[in-house]
């Protein structure tokens, strides 16, 4: 696909959790490797290009971040919304099905046990126990919140934060983790509501910036903890940081980890995601002859750490603006879970159509 071509809505809708489902499969061979390297991951792609094999194609299997975000897309399909009673038990019903086959971390099986209780009645209740009642800060909202964006197509930035603040909370209470699902289903939202080529890459992160400093005041203005003692730990300054770098040609893969992250926070792999969306959007050393999405996907995974979530938002960025089309078909059918995230983006798809 050119790319000053943009791609249909319903493109645009299988992008995004198609983008995300391959950022998984691709990042999750490489996740927290103690350095990646850009040519062990050009390996890893051509070797899946090259296989002209027909039945015993390997297939990549996705890791618990998928498994989540299948379960929220189900959910708001069968309820029309968010209900969490059923979300919550989606997300335990997979997990003690496939405990031994996906690597989900030990703080969020806790909940998942402890949703299935018979006697559970508030399902936001296990989370804010956790780490001393502060709440997990990880990213594991983040990295499954891509459907909110596409179901919530049609409203804006405040009816957007408020259902992606409530799945968030079924699992991450930290106003971190909160914030930043939010600016990943933010992200998300406007790439796929963005109607120019090319990306306006600067509109898009003011867009990004405001919003954030203004929830950033309203949040640690209201709530009980204290905000971070470093600034860099604020979602408006990652961004800040992000242009400053996409205006520079010598940034180096270290200092970007130390300055936006690659772990397992919220705000250490959500701020270097959308840079690795926004950085993909022209060439990239090493990656020539790649489209955009391949560029972002590609590149993402090479920052290291956290691999497969990284890639997976990175992902729902570039799938939500570029479309399905951008996303080649080999890598596609490389993928464990295609066919029924291919269902779900049609059906989220209809939903808005008629809604």
């Amino acid at each position: 696909m050119a790319e000053s071509q943009l791609a249909s809505l319903v493109s645009r809708f299988r992008g995004c959790l198609i983008g995300a489902l391959v950022g998984d499969c691709f990042g999750e061979p490489f996740q927290f490797i103690k350095s990646v390297q850009l040519k062990s991951v050009k390996e890893l792609v051509h070797n899946l290009e090259a296989d002209e094999s027909k039945g015993d194609t390997k297939i990549l299997l996705y890791t618990d971040d998928t498994e989540m975000r299948l379960s929220i897309e189900a959910s708001l399909l069968k309820h029309k919304g968010f209900n969490a009673e059923d979300m919550a038990n989606r997300f335990a019903k997979e997990y003690f099905a496939n405990r031994n086959k996906r690597a989900y971390g030990g703080h969020v099986t806790k909940i998942f046990s402890a949703w299935s209780s018979k006697y559970m009645v508030d399902f936001f209740l296990p989370a804010t126990l956790q780490f001393n009642g502060a709440g997990s800060y990880g990213n594991g909202g983040g990295m499954r919140i891509a459907p909110v964006a596409l179901f919530m197509y049609k409203e804006n930035s405040h009816k957007l934060k408020e259902i992606s603040d409530k799945i968030t909370r079924l699992t991450h209470t930290h106003e971190l983790a909160i914030l930043g699902a939010y600016l990943q289903a933010l992200a998300v939202h406007l790439a796929l509501n963005t109607a120019e080529s090319p990306f306006p890459t600067d509109k898009f992160l003011q867009e990004l910036t405001e919003s954030m400093i203004y929830h950033e005041e309203e949040t640690f203005g209201k709530c009980s903890q204290n905000p971070p003692s470093d600034s860099l730990k604020l979602y408006s300054q990652k961004l800040n940081a992000i242009k400053e770098f996409l205006a520079r040609s010598d940034v180096e893969k270290e200092e970007l980890v130390e300055t936006l992250g690659n772990d397992v926070s919220a705000f250490g792999s959500i701020p270097i995601s959308i840079y690795s969306f926004l950085r993909a959007l022209t060439e990239i050393n090493g990656l020539e002859g790649r489209n955009p999405y391949e560029r972002t996907i590609m590149y993402a995974i090479s920052l290291g750490g956290d691999t497969d979530t990284i890639a997976i938002m990175a992902g729902a960025i570039a799938g939500a603006y570029w479309g399905e089309e951008a996303i080649p078909q080999k890598w596609q059918q490389n993928c464990e879970g295609l066919s029924v995230t291919q269902k779900h983006a049609d059906d989220l798809y209809d939903y808005v159509k008629t809604h």
